[in-house]
C-alpha cells in the first residue's frame, strides 16, 4: 500500500514539474486557466487521444501542443485511466460540435495576461 502511494506521489509530482516546465519553455505564455464544463463534450475535432491518469494531465498535454484548443476527458476505465481528447477548437468556434455526455467533462484554455 505503501509503495503505491509512493508511486502515486512520484507520478503527480513528475506531473506537476513537466507542467512547468513546459510553461516555462512557451515563451508567449502569460498564464493560462481552464473553463470547465462537465458532462459535455466537444465532438469531431480531436486531433490526438490518449489515455490520462487524471485531467490535470491531460491539461499538460495540450498546454504542450500549440494545436490543441480545448480537451474532453470521458470517464475513467475499470483501472482509473481516463480518455484525454486534444481538440483542435473550442465550444465557441463550434457551438453545434457542444454536446451533453454523462461522465465527460469539456475543458478550453482561456489565455491570461500578467
Amino acid at each position: 500500500m505503501a509503495v503505491l502511494w509512493l508511486t502515486q506521489s512520484a507520478i503527480v509530482t513528475l506531473n506537476i514539474l513537466l507542467g512547468i516546465l513546459i510553461v516555462l519553455a512557451n515563451k508567449d505564455f502569460c498564464g493560462s486557466v481552464f473553463e470547465t464544463r462537465v458532462d459535455h463534450a466537444l465532438v469531431g475535432h480531436a486531433i490526438q487521444t490518449t489515455d490520462v491518469v487524471d485531467e490535470f494531465e491531460c491539461q499538460l498535454k495540450c498546454m504542450g501542443n500549440n494545436s490543441c484548443k480545448s480537451i474532453n476527458v470521458h470517464r475513467g476505465d475499470s483501472n482509473g485511466n481516463r480518455s484525454c481528447e486534444l481538440n483542435n477548437k473550442t465550444r465557441q468556434m463550434k457551438p453545434g460540435h457542444f454536446k451533453k455526455k454523462k461522465g465527460s467533462s469539456y475543458y478550453s484554455s482561456v489565455q491570461v495576461g500578467f
